[in-house]
Parts: structure tokens; sequence; C-alpha cells
């Protein structure tokens, strides 16, 4: 026997209302952990070192610094993409922010109230 299209309906609003909880819960959750920033061009940050281990260098990824730098923001392409050039004003890239780290001199980062 199939369900009553009133019984479908009941049961469709109750997934919605479940899937809307579960959202809210996992967005709460996920919030305390991230880092609202911001920055401003010319700004000084320090980017993610991604570095591999090399056995016939000698050389241990472990070992190698978290993030180098110092590099300047010349560009804000998004609110979380932004274009680096180093100190010699030669070479660009294009780095998420979750891979950048303000300098310490710099207190000009500026922190989202979202």
């Amino acid at each position: 026997m199939a369900p009553s299209s009133i019984e479908l309906e009941k049961t469709y609003k109750d997934v919605l209302r479940r899937i809307d909880g579960a959202h809210t819960r996992f967005r709460q959750t996920n919030d305390l952990r991230r880092r609202p920033i911001s920055y401003s061009v010319r700004d000084k940050v320090y980017r993610k070192n991604y570095v591999l281990s090399d056995a016939t260098k000698h050389f241990t990824a472990e070992l190698a610094p978290k993030y180098i730098g110092s590099f300047e923001i010349k560009h804000k392409l998004s609110p979380v993409t932004y274009e680096l050039m180093d100190t010699r004003n030669k070479n660009k890239d294009t780095w998420h922010i979750k891979d950048l780290k303000s300098h310490p001199t710099d207190s000009s980062a500026q922190s989202d109230s979202n």
C-alpha cells in the first residue's frame, strides 16, 4: 500500500527540519575553529612552506620551517585569495588565506567580524 500524499508531505517537512538542524549544529562547530582575518595591500605576511623529504639530499621535511617569508601582499584577488610578491619584487604567486600568517611587525591585519 502506497503512503498517502499527506504522509509524504509530513515526512518531507520532517526531513527538511532535521537537515536544517544538522546544518546549524555543524556550522556552530566549524565556526569555532575558523580564523577570521583579512589582509590589506602592502601588508607583510609569511606563507606556508610545502616541501618533500629527499633522502638523496639528506633533507627531512619535518625539520624544514613551516612558514617562510617575508612576503608583501600585492593584490587581493578575492576575500580568501591574495597575490604575494617577495621582498626583491621578483616572484609573484597566488596563495589562499589559510596558507598565510601575519608578520609580527605588521599589526594592520584586520580581524573580520563575521
